[in-house]
């Protein structure tokens, strides 16, 4: 475990999980990885929902409703859009009448 002491102008040590403050220990409460992020990001938009990383902030919870309607949105697109391409154009269903007469 690391200890740093954090100054009011900058903390020497970015990677410190734990500061001495005017000689009291303080512990780093909000620790962000972007890795862990982007997983919770990609479980809630694909609406998996594994559970091993939940959101404990109004914000980051904020920001997986926003994801998981993304995802939703996204996923309807996708299929709208395939949808489409697999429709017959206007010259493939006049050829397909004159074929049938």
């Amino acid at each position: 475990m690391h200890v740093g002491v954090k100054n009011s102008a900058s903390c020497q040590d970015e990677t410190a999980i734990r500061w001495v403050i005017g000689g009291n220990v303080a512990d780093q409460a909000n620790n962000v990885m972007i890795y862990n992020a982007l997983w919770v990001i990609f479980v809630t938009t694909t609406t998996v929902g594994y559970g091993d990383i939940v959101p404990t902030t109004h914000l980051s919870r904020f920001v997986c409703v926003l994801a998981a309607f993304l995802g939703i949105v996204a996923a309807s697109l996708l299929t709208a859009s395939l949808g489409n391409s697999m429709q017959p154009s206007a010259a493939e269903t006049s050829a397909t009448m004159v074929l049938h007469r």
